[in-house]
């Protein structure tokens, strides 16, 4: 779940969007998403033993299990309140990984 979370951030970021904003309000589509179609997150997601739209699709169920979505049709989902624990820990993931490189 956090590695999904993390490149979905990621790749928000990357588009310019502003990510807390666009998880909250925006319904999403497993086909639209970069987990699988980008190169660079298909390798990350496959590291974690989640390959194709099948695996996608089990590490919603799981996230919906816990509160943190609801699915709004077969492949698509949008966010609930509680993945603002997810966003939190990439922030503090990304702090921390900027005060080591920082320190050296």
């Amino acid at each position: 779940m956090a590695v999904f979370m993390f490149v979905l951030k990621e790749w928000l970021a990357d588009q310019g969007e502003p990510v807390e904003a666009v998880l909250m309000t925006s319904s999403f589509s497993i086909d639209e998403l970069p987990h699988l179609s980008a190169g660079r997150y298909a390798g990350y997601m496959k590291e974690t033993g989640i390959e194709g739209r099948e695996g996608i699709l089990d590490v919603l169920k799981t996230m919906e299990r816990y509160g943190f979505l609801v699915r709004t049709g077969g492949y698509s989902f949008k966010f609930k309140a509680p993945v603002y624990r997810f966003v939190d820990l990439c922030h503090l993931v990304l702090q921390e990984h900027g005060t080591r490189e920082e320190g050296g």
